[in-house]
């Protein structure tokens, strides 16, 4: 496995200087051997921080997230182009003619434009069967 080279930032197979296929015993004797060298000594606490997530499983995953097999990536997947069909229209800026346009400067008959509006009056009132929160309950229904 090769790391990322976008994720700059040291994960623990850095700190611990382990490989990121390491089974349960190298990585369970990884912190006596980062405790042999003098000069890790101020990271002791990043250490053992490090050792808890490469034991734990689920956190193990997220880390190795962060890595992708070497044969994972293919020069000959990345060269291709894309679809001529679908992005075509997308290289174009759109452009549209005064005719395909709704214009009405040459119209001069207007009183299909216009209508009559009609004004309702309308009240608003309290409905204690919907506007309290007794009667309020949430139905949930699942997407499956």
């Amino acid at each position: 496995m090769l790391k990322d080279p976008w994720h700059l930032e040291e994960t623990p197979y850095d700190l611990l200087n382990l490989h990121p296929n390491a089974g349960p015993g190298e990585i369970h004797q990884a912190l006596p051997n980062f405790m042999r060298r003098p000069e890790n000594a101020p990271r002791l606490a990043q250490a053992m921080h490090a050792l808890q997530n490469l034991k734990n499983p689920a956190s193990r995953l997220v880390l190795d997230l962060l890595h992708y097999p070497v044969n994972g990536l293919k020069m000959t997947d990345a060269a291709k182009p894309p679809s001529p069909l679908v992005l075509d229209e997308f290289l174009k800026v759109p452009h549209l003619e005064p005719a395909e346009l709704f214009c009405d400067l040459d119209q001069a008959d207007f009183d299909k434009d216009r209508g009559e509006v009609n004004y309702h009056a309308f009240t608003l009132s309290l409905n204690p069967g919907y506007d309290s929160l007794e009667n309020y309950r949430l139905i949930v229904e699942p997407d499956c």
